[in-house]
């Protein structure tokens, strides 16, 4: 995650910038519990709803600079700080579907807004397009897929917090995916008529990489 700009107000201050000073970037890990409730409203889309549990924990490294008076150059020093978040998520989305054969394409976009403790809810829309094989192996209807996705997770968070010795700090911290975009492999299979089995992985072969699995009951 980049931090593209930090600004501090102590004690009801106007917010200032100080990315002129630090340096900060962060490294998140992010377990997701999800239920889904979706809908074909069309044989090629399908309409569904969220809603779930997030846990993040979150490692902050910056560097300090500050250029003292007198003689001597600037000073640096480093910095860092552990967090953990929990809050609720939910949101919408679609998926619109083809196919000739036994390929198929499918293009899916979902919003979610989920509430971690910042002053302002996180909100993110991520959509993805994936290519894939529907067929049997050995008699098991399967899927297997590639594709790309994108993360539009960028958001400000803003929060005041009581430092002791300092007094009432509030902050804003522009702040997003360095690199939102990613590939995804994935397959499910069908072990009986209203039940399938997923999993898929993304990454992005540099600073993000996911997992995700899933269990479907489908009237």
């Amino acid at each position: 995650m980049d931090v593209r700009d930090l600004r501090i107000g102590i004690d009801g201050a106007p917010l200032t910038s100080v990315s002129d000073f630090v340096d900060l970037g962060s490294r998140s890990h992010v377990n997701v519990g999800l239920g889904r409730l979706d809908m074909f409203l069309f044989p090629f889309l399908n309409l569904y709803t969220l809603l779930g549990y997030v846990h993040n924990e979150s490692s902050t490294k910056g560097n300090v600079t500050v250029d003292p008076p007198g003689p001597g150059g600037p000073i640096s020093f480093p910095f860092s700080a552990e967090t953990e978040l929990d809050g609720f998520v939910g949101g919408f989305g679609m998926t619109v579907a083809g196919g000739y054969k036994q390929l198929f394409v499918a293009l899916d976009a979902n919003w979610t807004q989920t509430d971690i403790g910042f002053d302002d809810e996180f909100r993110a829309v991520v959509a993805s397009l994936r290519t894939g094989w529907n067929g049997k192996i050995q008699g098991t209807p399967v899927r297997l897929w590639t594709g790309g996705a994108y993360w539009d997770t960028a958001t400000t968070a803003r929060a005041t917090v009581q430092v002791p010795g300092t007094g009432s700090v509030a902050f804003e911290a522009d702040q997003g995916p360095a690199n939102p975009w990613n590939m995804v492999f994935g397959g499910q299979a069908t072990f009986h008529e209203n039940i399938d089995l997923f999993l898929e992985t993304g990454t992005n072969f540099d600073d993000m990489k996911y997992f995700a699995f899933g269990l479907t009951f489908r009237f």
